[in-house]
């Protein structure tokens, strides 16, 4: 029997003009109702995403969950207690201000965040693709320079972004430079991010089921993209997005609608029925 329902957001809870359907708030409502545990599991810093969550009719005398930073951070609602969380290390930051040192003309832009800062690296002005990003999560950018960003900063985790065709000649590069003291994932096409070692979505679903001592055959996962791969290599029912990556339908036990076609809400009638 599934107790814990595990869920990404964007491309997957959200639709692509950032809402979270009618359809969706109601099936999520009704699953909490039958004390089914609702996990948004995002890359999100809470800041991007506390809006997506404000109709979930979360009991007022039980906690609920939060799975922040693509698994950097895990939070406990509604006082937001964090339960465990991780921090980039300096070396992994210093690795990034080397690559903007050593390659000026770099195409990719460097961002770092915590649960409630955006921070991005700026030479002269922001760049579009940071401002658009944090937009996205209702967020300012912050700008910072390089020695502030690894002297003052505890970080949860950097993004390089650019447009996807850059990322991708660039990817491969990426993943040999962090490889040895951090995880990385492309999250998006256009973002590639760097998480603390050993941290990722699977990895902090683990620790939250033996927290609320659910076994992990009792969780069922809902997503689209590469940075969900992780739950979907431990949790016990898979659940891809229509408009999911190959990779990710390929690991799937049910494929269900789009983001767009309120497909959340199909799985989650789904798994209580």
């Amino acid at each position: 029997m599934i107790e814990l329902i595990a869920i990404d957001l964007d491309g997957t809870l959200l639709d692509d003009q950032i809402h979270v359907s009618k359809a969706n708030i109601a099936a999520i409502n009704q699953a909490i109702s039958r004390g089914i545990h609702i996990v948004v599991c995002t890359g999100r810093p809470y800041a991007g995403m506390k809006h997506f969550i404000e109709s979930f009719e979360y009991p007022a005398e039980s906690p609920y969950y939060l799975i922040l930073g693509n698994g950097t951070t895990i939070r406990q609602g509604p006082e937001l207690s964090i339960l465990n969380q991780h921090k980039l290390t300096d070396e992994t930051l210093n690795k990034a201000i080397t690559l903007f040192h050593n390659q000026p003309d770099i195409p990719l832009k460097l961002a770092g965040l915590t649960d409630f800062h955006f921070y991005g690296l700026a030479r002269d002005d922001i760049p579009e693709i940071l401002i658009q990003d944090a937009y996205k999560n209702k967020m300012l950018v912050e700008p910072i320079s390089l020695d502030a960003f690894t002297s003052k900063l505890s970080l949860n985790k950097i993004m390089l972004m650019a447009e996807s065709q850059i990322l991708d000649t660039w990817e491969d590069d990426l993943t040999q430079i962090f490889k040895d003291d951090a995880e990385t994932v492309r999250s998006t096409p256009i973002i590639f991010e760097v998480l603390p070692k050993s941290i990722n979505k699977g990895k902090s679903l683990t620790w939250l089921s033996h927290h609320l001592n659910i076994s992990m055959e009792n969780i069922a996962v809902i997503g689209d993209e590469l940075n969900d791969e992780s739950m979907f290599e431990v949790a016990g029912m898979k659940i891809a997005m229509h408009n999911g990556h190959k990779k990710i339908k390929q690991m799937s036990d049910i494929i269900v609608p789009s983001n767009n076609e309120s497909g959340v809400a199909e799985a989650i009638m789904q798994i209580i029925t």
